[in-house]
């Protein structure tokens, strides 16, 4: 059968080993090939001394010497055609006189028109061999795109040749060895000449006068993807699987396959349905072999004793036995007579090894077993590979597909858009980025950094890579170890089982980074499960900004000035445990080192010492998070806050505002949103309890009170503000006026009544006397 052969490599391919180059030069010839004995129907057009010829087209003039019919389609038009100047006719279909009257350079006038059935029963003189006739075939494959609507045909080097060869009952003998070139059957002119060079000369200069034009034609053409050189199709013996078989059950397994993304579903479902083969075998010195042995006409002995036999001797001393045994070993006597081999039959073994899409298409059966994968993950350019492969095996023997879902991605070049290449210097070698380069001096960043790289560029199209997309995923790595190690440093004397506190007991602050939490980490868990990792690692900035900017910055003076054991601080530390486990859960598939370290940090060695080393984030499931976290209403009130705190950086013009007394004037729907936030207020102008309230804590302001337009006017902030600021989208004004406390030199904050000593909150702290 014909199939994709390397003369470079020196063995058959399958498709998927193909590249193809769209910059290939191949030689384009048309040639007339003389009517052996035209039929009445053009004879009445000729005149005397003029031959009627048909015209074809080819790409591969080394393939003429196989040439065994020329294929015409019953469903065109055809014309007879006078050559001006020349005592001969000319036939070919007659959508594509225009194309090939430019080609010849001259003027072809019509004669006469008449449908491809009159070419039934016709035949020509072989285009290379004299006095050797070959017949005029209707052919499905025939087409007016191209050529002349008449389609040389070799069997040996065409898929659509073979099958025309084998409806008619051609001779389908390959005339080019293993190396590409021509063998003694070909004749003594064309023995041991190679197909591409010398080849494509002799066949033209055997052509004579029969050779109409030729031109240098660039196209795309198949490149053994190893060598970088160009294949042949080329008849030889080999194995195939009979895919056609196959098709309708691996399409029907295809429907329950979630494939990521979606538009590759229907390429791989168009890839499988074209193909009707699958040739299995390779000629390599290295492989799996295939288990076969071999009389000297080269037929083929295969039986379940010889293959079992074969399996044992594998598994106990590796695929080499079968190279490295004497015949003996690989065929004794009891397994010839189980097979009913003759004894004394001369067998050899096969030289053939399995194909390595095969090998690797079988990887489930070793892996799995009999669930399928959860996920097969791969490039683009695997829907003709190891998808496809792992399928067709796995309906083979299972009836089913061996993946619930697929995800491709595309294929990196340079930051500069360029494909990598050795000759360019631009590849990025993965142990480059992780280990460093001493020799180039450069800096080595781990394993996750990489990972947050591949991770943030995953994209069908080609992603690209640098020394600067490098160092931008190491500073969001180094971000996110800064926010975790704040997490851990005060965390270090929070026991769960101890120090948990009940959500319906945390302050209002600490209920809304739940909810914050809560959404982030369904978010994040849905994102993983429709595979979008790029939009992991945008949700885990977006979190952990957010974290940084808001949760750590509001929380800290509970976290540092705060009694150890009161409600204040373990409530912010509660919120920080459960922080921890979500981001390190939602990170961990990311980046593992990561998540691992800091799991092992905090539950294997830190306070839990009497525990194995061998706790690991891997083994305890994903994260769980409290239905009571999500507080729309809750949040709907920080929303406001933070709208307010956005408008007094403004007025501030982006300075602090812990210098500053706030008072939030709003109408009494307003000031009822923000009763909840006002907390522990007691003194509404300047009351000390006022600075530690949940609304003053998230606005980070020395103090805050919150009235309505009647109750103003007898506060001196509402008189002499030093700042006004209208928000009439909340209906609320916002007044600021110098603290009229000194900064404490213990909490920071300007609740001190003197610079000299703490502020009443920080000396109930110390005295651990401060309760609620």
């Amino acid at each position: 059968m014909p199939i994709y052969w390397s003369p470079s490599s020196k063995t058959a391919l399958a498709e998927a080993e193909l590249e193809y180059n769209s910059e290939h030069r191949s030689q384009s010839i048309y040639v007339r090939l003389p009517l052996t004995s035209p039929p009445d129907q053009l004879r009445s057009y000729m005149r005397a001394g003029e031959t009627a010829n048909i015209v074809i087209w080819t790409t591969t003039p080394w393939t003429l010497p196989a040439n065994k019919a020329v294929c015409y389609s019953p469903g065109l038009q055809y014309c007879l055609l006078r050559l001006a100047g020349r005592s001969e006719l000319l036939i070919l279909a007659e959508s594509l006189l225009e194309t090939v009257a430019d080609k010849l350079n001259t003027s072809l006038d019509i004669v006469s028109t008449f449908s491809g059935g009159s070419l039934a029963g016709l035949s020509y003189h072989h285009p290379i061999y004299e006095g050797k006739r070959c017949p005029l075939l209707p052919a499905e494959h025939v087409t007016s795109d191209v050529g002349t609507g008449l389609v040389h045909t070799a069997p040996a080097h065409g898929h659509d040749d073979f099958k025309v060869a084998l409806k008619h009952g051609l001779s389908k003998e390959c005339m080019v060895d293993g190396n590409g070139k021509y063998t003694l059957e070909a004749g003594e002119e064309f023995e041991a000449k190679h197909v591409f060079d010398e080849g494509n000369s002799i066949v033209q200069q055997r052509l004579g006068e029969r050779l109409l034009y030729s031109e240098e034609y660039i196209h795309k053409y198949p490149y053994d993807w190893r060598s970088k050189q160009p294949v042949i199709i080329r008849a030889s013996r080999q194995w195939f699987i009979d895919t056609k078989k196959l098709i309708g059950p691996a399409l029907k397994a295809l429907e329950g396959v979630e494939v990521s993304p979606p538009v590759y579903k229907s390429p791989l479902c168009e890839s499988i349905s074209q193909r009707p083969y699958w040739c299995i075998s390779r000629q390599r010195a290295w492989g799996v072999p295939i288990p076969v042995f071999q009389d000297e006409h080269g037929n083929s002995y295969v039986h379940r004793a010889i293959t079992d036999h074969l399996r044992q001797l594998i598994i106990n001393h590796g695929p080499d036995i079968w190279w490295e045994a004497d015949d003996t070993t690989l065929l004794p006597d009891h397994i010839r007579h189980e097979s009913g081999i003759a004894s004394d039959l001369k067998l050899t073994r096969g030289r053939d090894i399995l194909d390595i899409w095969f090998d690797s298409g079988v990887t489930w059966s070793s892996v799995l077993g009999d669930r399928p994968a959860d996920l097969y993950i791969e490039g683009v350019d695997q829907i003709r590979g190891w998808f496809q492969s792992s399928l067709l095996t796995c309906v083979a023997i299972n009836g089913r597909a061996p993946y619930k879902s697929i995800m491709m991605h595309g294929f990196t070049v340079d930051e500069e858009g360029q494909k990598m290449s050795k000759s360019l210097g631009n590849v990025v070698a993965p142990s480059d980025v992780i280990y460093g380069d001493k020799g180039k001096k450069k800096p080595g960043y781990g394993v996750d950094v990489l990972r947050w790289w591949a991770a943030s560029k995953y994209a069908v199209t080609n992603v690209d890579i640098g020394p600067n997309m490098i160092r931008q995923c190491n500073d969001k790595m180094l971000q996110l170890r800064k926010r975790m190690r704040f997490i851990l440093g005060n965390v270090y004397d929070f026991v769960p089982e101890k120090n948990l506190i009940d959500y319906n007991s945390l302050l209002p602050q600490d209920q809304y980074f739940l909810h914050v939490a809560h959404e982030y980490a369904n978010q994040v868990t849905s994102c993983y499960e429709s595979n979008d990792l790029s939009a992991v690692l945008k949700w885990l900035e977006l979190f952990t900004a957010k974290f940084s900017n808001i949760y750590a910055t509001l929380s800290k003076d509970r976290l540092y000035c705060f009694p150890a054991d009161s409600r204040e601080r373990r409530s912010a530390q509660t919120v920080l445990h459960h922080t921890f486990n979500i981001l390190v859960y939602s990170a961990a598939p990311i980046l593992p080192f990561f998540a691992e370290d800091c799991f092992v940090h905090r539950y294997g060695t830190q306070l839990n010492k009497g525990l194995s080393t061998s706790v690991s984030i891997f083994r305890s499931g994903w994260m769980t998070v409290d239905s009571r976290w999500q507080n729309h209403q809750l949040s709907v009130r920080f929303e406001i806050v933070f709208t307010i705190v956005e408008k007094i950086r403004s007025l501030l013009n982006n300075t602090p505002a812990d210098t500053m007394d706030v008072m939030l004037v709003a109408d009494t729907k307003e000031n009822k949103t923000l009763d909840i936030l006002k907390g522990l207020q007691e003194d509404a102008e300047y009351g000390v309890l006022c600075s530690h309230s949940p609304l003053c804590e998230a606005i980070q302001c020395a103090s805050v009170s919150v009235a309505t337009a009647e109750d103003c006017p007898g506060f001196p902030m509402f008189t002499e503000p030093d700042h006004v600021g209208d928000m009439l989208e909340l209906g609320m004004k916002v007044y600021l006026k110098k603290a009229a406390h000194m900064r404490c030199q213990r909490c920071r904050r300007y609740t001190a009544a003197t610079v000299t000593e703490p502020c009443e909150m920080c000396l109930l702290n110390m005295a651990n006397t401060w309760t609620n």
